[in-house]
């Protein structure tokens, strides 16, 4: 059994610090190894941190809203669509919508523009692109 010591200010700086670190190193688990690329991981473990403060409540089974203090956004998951405009400009799951696939328990992923993956991207560099000739010479 793991036992805490408690500080003089009331807070339990052992476990704060475990739990920080646990924060942490469980965001990058979570957003690694998945078939997004690395600047697109980045983008999803930022909003995953940023979505760790807010609130939801549930509208229906599709539509949330979702509490960032006095601030509400709706995130509809069958739209894929959240009221801050990031989830469908980006394409990626915004920091509201992070949080309410997080706590309904589902998978990220599909909610992910296919261009963002690994594949895809490596496609993109997969001919050989010869160069413009410059004109002025």
């Amino acid at each position: 059994m793991l036992m805490f010591c408690n500080d003089p200010t009331g807070e339990d700086s052992y476990g704060y610090g475990y739990l920080k670190w646990n924060n942490n190193n469980r965001s990058k688990v979570t957003f690694s190894g998945f078939h997004l690329g690395k600047k697109y991981e980045n983008i999803l473990r930022c909003n995953k941190t940023a979505s760790e403060k807010l609130r939801v409540v549930e509208t229906n089974k599709y539509v949330y809203t979702v509490l960032d203090g006095i601030t509400q956004f709706t995130v509809c998951l069958h739209q894929r669509t959240c009221t801050c405009g990031r989830f469908q400009l980006d394409e990626l799951p915004c920091p509201h919508a992070l949080v309410v696939l997080t706590i309904k328990h589902i998978g990220y992923e599909k909610y992910c523009f296919d261009y963002y993956t690994r594949k895809n991207l490596l496609l993109i560099y997969q001919f050989q692109m010869d160069s413009v000739p410059d004109e002025s010479t």
